[in-house]
């Protein structure tokens, strides 16, 4: 009777040790996942917190931006939370909700990037005119440092800030070779290159000073000539690689609209997952493709 009762009670309890053989394991799983997210999601969102803020502030001193860095950088995840929330509710995918946020990370940089190449354009833009102010100034009498500045309080920004700093630097102490390699440094172009190597040049060989930056002001006039014909030429290329780009993501919005069914093997299926991929690399290299082509350097 009691081997039949230790069989029974064996028998009885077999299905409970199996169970704790399957939950303890996943208990402690779970309990190991939500403390590495308590500890590694702060310190990971610490981490770009400071990454962004130092970018901040590095690219807003260059482009003579003053604000409150910490605020922006709220605003940008607001703007992040509240862009993946409203295409999770308009797909009802919550995985393309998350991978906006984290496509949306490199928006900052490519940010900047483009504002320091139209602060850089708008300098190219304002340089000969500028050269002409002060190769005038020269032949009026004037010394370098004093024709520099008359045409910084002439000129517009972003060249007067970026002259005035010039001038700042000199009245510090420094040598005025050194405040046109920074000059150089912050403006890396290649009219601004053109204009510093002259004028270093000329002020270390003694000629004629004012004669040489007419000439560079002429040069870089034509320059910029021969650079918006050219950018208007290319101008169908740049428009026809959107066209590319965009023209197969507002068709499958369109089929997605009239044929759900038909458009729900690629949200549905691992296959259709995979077949986006191919499709969003390829129309990515087709539109740098098309606009290197028409990327020509003059």
């Amino acid at each position: 009777m009691r081997r039949g009762t230790a069989r029974g009670g064996r028998l009885m309890h077999a299905p409970e040790f199996r169970d704790l053989r399957i939950v303890l394991p996943s208990a402690f799983s779970a309990g190991l996942l939500c403390w590495s997210a308590l500890h590694v999601v702060p310190a990971a969102f610490e981490g770009f917190r400071q990454s962004v803020t130092a970018q901040a502030e590095q690219e807003s001193a260059q482009l003579f931006w003053f604000f409150d860095i910490a605020m922006a950088f709220r605003l940008y995840v607001a703007v992040m939370l509240f862009a993946g929330a409203a295409v999770w509710l308009f797909s009802g995918l919550a995985l393309v909700g998350l991978l906006v946020p984290v496509l949306m990370v490199a928006l900052p940089r490519l940010a900047w990037k483009a504002m320091r190449k139209r602060r850089q354009r708008r300098f190219d833009e304002q340089l000969p005119e500028a050269l002409l102010i002060v190769a005038g100034a020269l032949r009026a009498g004037l010394g370098l440092p004093a024709a520099v500045q008359q045409m910084t309080q002439e000129a517009r920004a972003p060249l007067s800030q970026e002259f005035g700093l010039l001038l700042r630097e000199q009245r510090l102490g420094m040598m005025f070779d050194l405040c046109l390699f920074n000059l150089g440094r912050r403006m890396p172009t290649a009219s601004t290159t053109l204009m510093v190597s002259a004028m270093r040049v000329a002020a270390q060989s003694g000629g004629n000073l004012a004669q040489t930056l007419e000439r560079v002001s002429t040069t870089l006039a034509m320059r910029l000539q021969m650079e918006a014909k050219v950018h208007a030429l290319t101008a169908q290329g740049r428009m026809q690689s959107w066209v590319v780009g965009s023209l197969p993501a507002l068709m499958l919005l369109v089929m997605a609209k009239l044929q759900p069914a038909l458009v729900a093997v690629f949200w549905d299926t691992h296959a259709g997952w995979a077949a986006l991929g191919v499709i969003v690399v390829l129309e990515v290299l087709g539109m740098l493709a098309i606009r290197r082509i028409v990327h020509i350097d003059i």
